[in-house]
């Protein structure tokens, strides 16, 4: 390779990239991984055009269509992952890796809601047993 070309394809290049900058980091590499994340579960690429230039200047205005259009089954914390993934400005994605994988990791705010009124409902089950046993066994 050579200093200034780029490597790779255009479809997955953070736009960092495709804009020629200099000082490229690891939220670059969040920024493909997302691009890649997007093709696997949409069947499509983030941005399409007719032409390398076309291409370059969707990826810097960075408005992509939702992937939900493509696959309307993806939960909303998978589209909240890509959105923030796939940010133009590096300086609003993930910064380091281990941060999209704490973000995969992560149980939903439905998971925990779910959980706690479980919770909670187990709790009123037990005590209302507990206040029928009680009557029963007194009234024996």
């Amino acid at each position: 390779t050579q200093e200034g070309m780029m490597v790779g394809s255009f479809y997955y290049a953070s736009p960092e990239q495709v804009d020629g900058r200099r000082d490229i980091d690891g939220r670059s590499d969040v920024y493909s991984l997302g691009a890649t994340l997007y093709y696997a579960l949409t069947g499509h690429t983030v941005y399409s055009g007719s032409s390398p230039q076309e291409l370059i200047s969707k990826i810097i205005k960075g408005r992509f269509a939702p992937p939900s259009r493509y696959n309307p089954r993806l939960s909303h914390k998978t589209l909240r992952l890509l959105r923030k993934m796939l940010m133009v400005n590096r300086e609003k994605r993930f910064q380091p890796m281990e941060d999209v994988i704490k973000a995969i990791e992560r149980p939903s705010l439905t998971l925990k809601l779910f959980i706690a009124l479980a919770s909670t409902l187990v709790g009123v089950l037990i005590f209302i047993l507990g206040i029928m046993l009680q009557r029963y066994f007194h009234f024996l």
